[in-house]
């Protein structure tokens, strides 16, 4: 009479251990790779939400006008930065009017540029503009706001070539912003955006906010 052959106890705790290690493998290839696509999601949400910020600024930069009753030669004010490269923008556009213009200014700031520190959100300020009536607005008080979807990312934001302080010059203004998904991990790739302008009058002021 033959004898049955049987699973030992030893060969079943060792089945069991290799489903183990197979499942964790599974898993572990699995959690990585819904990672690398969330990772890969959240990049290009925010590429395309700072690329459409980036738009809206230079789109707002082209509608740029002199100051009503102020220098007619005058369009822009660049200032920060180096000699050659400035980290603030302010102009007059008739953005949110028909009649007049607001002011409207674009830094890496959250307050008066060159006062504190610069973050890594790129800011909006602008005063509230005059009614299409040409009277004054509800309130002459300045707005700050973070451009949407973007706020924390951006590394740097410079607008060449600055004229050197004092000195009214009409040319090109050459937008340069960087960012990154997460600006504190090193390994993270920097993405770069890039237009140039051709301008009216600009000039070039100090580290003051000139807003």
């Amino acid at each position: 009479m033959k004898r049955r052959k049987g699973v030992t106890l030893v060969e079943l705790l060792v089945a069991v251990a290799l489903l183990s290690l197979l499942m964790v493998a599974f898993y572990t290839v699995f959690k990585m790779g819904n990672k690398a696509y969330q990772t890969g999601e959240k990049r290009v949400e925010i590429i395309q939400n700072a690329r459409v910020a980036f738009d809206r600024m230079v789109s707002e930069i082209r509608q740029a006008m002199p100051e009503v009753g102020g220098n007619p030669d005058v369009v822009f004010q660049i200032g920060g930065g180096t000699s050659k490269a400035g980290t603030w923008i302010t102009f007059y556009a008739p953005i949110d009017s028909v009649e007049g213009a607001e002011k409207i200014q674009f830094s890496r700031y959250s307050g008066e540029p060159g006062v504190g520190s610069e973050t890594n959100t790129l800011y909006r300020r602008a005063d509230n503009p005059p009614t299409d009536s040409g009277n004054p607005g509800p309130s002459s008080q300045e707005i700050t706001a973070a451009m949407p979807g973007i706020e924390g990312i951006v590394t740097y934001l410079y607008f060449n070539e600055r004229p050197p302080v004092g000195v009214v010059h009409s040319g090109l203004i050459k937008i340069t912003m960087k960012f990154k998904a997460d600006p504190t991990d090193a390994n993270e790739p920097e993405f770069v955006l890039h237009n140039i302008i051709k301008t009216g009058f600009c000039y070039g002021i100090g580290m003051g906010g000139g807003f």
